[in-house]
């Protein structure tokens, strides 16, 4: 079934060619998908007790989003170092900010720096970081030995199996 599901990923005429029911394929893996979900958010709610709407807030998606295209897609290691980077920023390095910026304000004689509530701007640091890092690394920290190749050539030259070394 990975297989059928890395087939229909890369390319879904060549797959459905090959023998592979995409739409019952898809299904599938939409199901098993649905079901984790399902199943982690029983236990989320169990361990909250109380499910409302503010358990949920958009703040939790942008975050995951950050953090999966920061580490790379597609590996696995790359998401837990980009979760670490990310957990810093926002709970190290944004809480800092704004004593930093007193001090730099106080240091260079400009107290409209001293002014400035970084807090406020966490969304704007979120969308500044992820416009660098598809600039700079738009495979994110590790990016995917597959991902690699595709963005070093510009096109798929090689197939998945022969980038992975199993061909």
């Amino acid at each position: 079934m990975g297989r059928a599901w890395v087939a229909l990923r890369e390319d879904e005429v060549a797959a459905a060619a090959t023998g592979i029911n995409t739409t019952s394929t898809k299904l599938l893996a939409f199901a098993i998908g649905a079901s984790v979900s399902g199943f982690a958010g029983a236990f989320y709610g169990s361990m909250l007790t109380a499910i409302t709407p503010e358990a949920f807030l958009f703040q939790v998606s942008v975050t995951v989003l950050s953090i999966i295209v920061l580490g790379g897609i597609g590996n696995i290691i790359g998401v837990i170092v980009g979760s670490f980077v990310l957990t810093f920023v926002i709970y190290w390095v944004l809480q800092n900010l704004n004593e930093w910026s007193v001090t730099l304000g106080h240091t260079i004689n400009l107290p409209a720096l001293s002014n400035v509530n970084f807090t406020q701007y966490t969304y704007m640091i979120y969308g500044v970081a992820l416009v660098v890092m598809m600039l700079f690394r738009p495979g994110g920290l590790l990016p995917s030995r597959a991902r690699r190749v595709e963005l070093e050539t510009g096109i798929e030259s090689e197939s998945l199996a022969a980038v992975q070394g199993k061909a």
